[in-house]
């Protein structure tokens, strides 16, 4: 149930952000050139807020012990404030919104203290125990993540509905492993992102930004 109400949060924020195209959306809505431009008319792209409230909802209902949903409420912000920014005025740098995204994974790894510490792979595994390379690396890898969801985005469901699923198989893969306080994240984050996946597909009515 309390995942319901995660969900509901974050279809109303972005429901409000639809219904209020009118009055914002000369700075909100999509306005690229490009194959991402899809659509006609005003989109507005500021779906990320809706999925942040539901976000913030799932930390206060649910997952308040959770150490890993404390590291990505606030280590977010700085890529947050930077894709609000660049979808309100399409001026930001694309180094500026690099250099967001890697100080969004550096501020992950130092808040939650997880790095990439093995894959199973022997070699691999024997690189990542040189000091700093499983630190870097993870902080690579969340900068890249972020910026690949960004390519996607503009393709009705497409990037919400991959960052759903991943949800869902983290969240099942740490039930499985014992790890309830990391499930609790993910299954917040799913029923976050569900809820602007309704508004985003098949219609696309919203973009994540």
């Amino acid at each position: 149930m309390v995942f319901f109400w995660v969900a509901c949060i974050s279809f109303l924020t972005g429901l409000t952000l639809i219904v209020s195209a009118p009055y914002h959306g000369v700075l909100s809505a999509a306005h690229q050139t490009g194959p991402q431009k899809r659509h006609q008319g005003y989109t507005p792209c500021l779906g990320v807020p809706g999925s942040f409230a539901g976000l913030v909802m799932s930390f206060v209902l649910i997952s308040q012990d959770a150490s890993c949903t404390k590291a990505a409420l606030f280590s977010i912000i700085p890529l947050f404030i930077a894709g609000i920014a660049e979808d309100i005025t399409a001026r930001i740098a694309p180094v500026v919104r690099l250099a967001a995204s890697l100080l969004t994974g550096m501020l992950f790894v130092w808040l939650s203290e997880v790095t990439i510490s093995r894959t199973g792979i022997g070699i691999a595994d024997s690189i990542l125990d040189i000091q700093g390379v499983a630190f870097v690396l993870t902080i690579l890898d969340i900068a890249a993540l972020s910026n690949a969801m960004n390519m996607i985005d503009g393709l009705n469901g497409l990037s919400h509905g991959t960052s759903l699923f991943m949800s869902i198989a983290l969240g099942s893969i740490a039930v499985s492993e014992g790890d309830y306080s990391l499930a609790v994240f993910a299954f917040g984050l799913g029923s976050a992102i569900f809820g602007s996946l309704v508004l985003n597909f098949p219609f696309g009515r919203i973009f994540a930004g």
